[in-house]
């Protein structure tokens, strides 16, 4: 399962490198209030799986975004 495999990697990094893990939330431009409602809150999920949801969730609006803003045709630069 996708979403177990990156709780795994979200955990291991949580623990051995969370720096590196929030820089990587930062790119990927995931809402820092929610990762700290997430870290900080009393949900009885994991963190690593909640986190792991944020990404995902984060990573299809992403993609809905650019589906929604891409030109219909591609774009000729050189003219």
């Amino acid at each position: 399962d996708f979403i177990q495999q990156l709780a795994d990697k979200i955990a291991y990094m949580l623990e051995h490198n969370p720096d590196l893990l929030f820089s990587y939330f930062y790119r990927l431009d995931i809402d820092e209030h929610k990762i700290e409602s997430i870290i900080f809150g009393q949900n009885p999920i994991p963190v690593n799986i909640q986190l792991a949801h944020l990404v995902l969730d984060r990573q299809i609006q992403r993609a809905k975004t650019k589906r929604k803003y891409k030109p219909d045709t591609p774009v000729d630069w050189m003219e």
